[in-house]
């Protein structure tokens, strides 16, 4: 993730934005442990199977 935050740094972005199953409680906790902030939901059943957390962070 440190590799992914200073390449996306370097290329100018200000944010990272990304998602992972709720249920997933261990990626959700490594995501909040490394400063990401949640940001909201995806709820798209018809499509997934589960709802997603949304994180971002600012590099």
């Amino acid at each position: 993730m440190k590799c992914a935050e200073e390449l996306a740094k370097k290329d100018g972005s200000k944010c990272i934005r990304l998602d992972t199953y709720a249920t997933n409680k261990a990626s959700n906790r490594f995501y909040q442990k490394l400063g990401y902030k949640h940001a909201g939901i995806i709820k798209m059943l018809q499509y997934m199977p589960s709802e997603y957390n949304c994180y971002e962070k600012k590099v």
